[in-house]
Parts: structure tokens; sequence; C-alpha cells
């Protein structure tokens, strides 16, 4: 850790680092392979088809796997936006648990909501159901899911722990569409409170050091 320190890299600009990594390089390098892999498979089926007497050119075409790609690049910043609190929350964990941070930053929220569920079925106060503490760990948890940032149609624990409520929904794709989450109140707690963990990490970071030395 002094070694580290003693570059002339600041805990700032390695949290930042690492969260821009985490938010945006890599789902950008998981949108390039997934499109790569998915004309690969086009091609392939192409192949086949017209070996097999068939033309599968009209049906390839059809599915856009460019445009796709383009659209799915066009939410990056969403994307990073979205995923915001939860690499907050794991980088906060990861500066503070000196052992296991991952370990830490899962089972502490479970807990949260395994022991709020048992105080409510014992009548004591607690959250009511599951909608708002279910959203809040979800959010902390489940945010850098790929698509997490989408409105899912289904049953309530679905929406709650995975769905961004009145965000844009599956059906619509289109880069407008997914645009409307920036108008939601959602997104942008997540980001002061993603924002609050990075802080946090950040000064964690500089604490354990001059407690070491």
């Amino acid at each position: 850790m002094l070694f580290w320190k003693s570059l002339p890299v600041s805990d700032t600009s390695t949290v930042a680092s690492k969260a821009l990594t985490a938010m945006l390089v890599i789902p950008a390098i998981a949108i390039a392979v997934a499109t790569v892999a998915y004309v690969v498979f086009l091609v392939i089926v192409t192949l086949w088809a017209g070996v097999h007497g068939l033309n599968a050119l009209p049906a390839v075409f059809a599915a856009h796997p460019f445009g796709v790609a383009g659209r799915l690049f066009a939410t990056l910043s969403i994307i990073a936006m979205w995923s915001l609190p939860a690499v907050g929350w794991l980088m906060f964990w990861s500066a503070w648990a000196r052992s296991k941070p991952f370990l830490w930053a899962v089972m502490l929220p479970l807990l949260v909501w395994v022991a709020n569920w048992w105080v409510g079925l014992l009548g004591g106060p607690h959250f009511s159901g599951d909608l708002r503490l279910g959203a809040i760990l979800g959010r902390l948890l489940l945010s850098v899911w790929p698509g997490s940032w989408i409105s899912f149609p289904g049953p309530g624990p679905v929406k709650v722990w995975l769905g961004a409520h009145g965000g844009p929904g599956i059906e619509s794709l289109d880069v407008s569409g997914a645009y409307s989450l920036f108008a939601t109140a959602n997104l942008w707690i997540g980001v002061v409170a993603g924002l609050a963990l990075l802080a946090g990490a950040i000064w964690l970071r500089g604490r354990r050091i001059e407690v070491n030395v």
C-alpha cells in the first residue's frame, strides 16, 4: 500500500478511474463483443442456409445488427449513471473492509432485508412490503445488471428488484424513449447516492494509509 501511495496518483484519480471503467469501459467492451458475436452468428446462419438452398439475407438485413449496436452504444450514458449507486456501494466496501469486501457488500443488504421482514412478521415497526426497501437494495446490488434500467412488466417483486419505476419500458429501446429515464427521480437519487459512496471510498482510502503509517 505504501508503494502505491508513493506513486503520483491520488486516491480521487484511482477511485474515479475504477468507477469509470466499471460504468463505461466494461459495458462498451461487452456491447462490442456481443455485436461481433451476433454478426458472426448471422454469417454462419447465412452460409448454412445458402448450403441448403435458402436465402437468409432478407432476414439478416431485417435484424439490423449494427443499428441495434448503435442504439446500445447510445445508451452508455444511461447505463453509467444508472449503475453508479451499485459501483459506489461496491467500491465503498472495498475501501472499508480489510478482507472479503464483496461479501460485506452483498450480505449486509440481504441481512437488512431479512431483518425487516422478520420484524414485520413479529408485528414490529418496519418498511411495509418490499416496495421501498426492495427498491433501495435492488439499486445498490443490481444496478450494474445489464438492462436493469428498463421498466419490466410482470410481478411486483420483479419490478421492485430489477426494474426502473417510471422509466422506459422494455418494448421501447429507441434512444428517445431510453433517455426519458433522465426525467425520473429514481435515476438522480441513485446518482447522488453513488457519488456520496464514491466520496466515502476516497476518504476511507486516505484514512487507511494514515492509520497504517
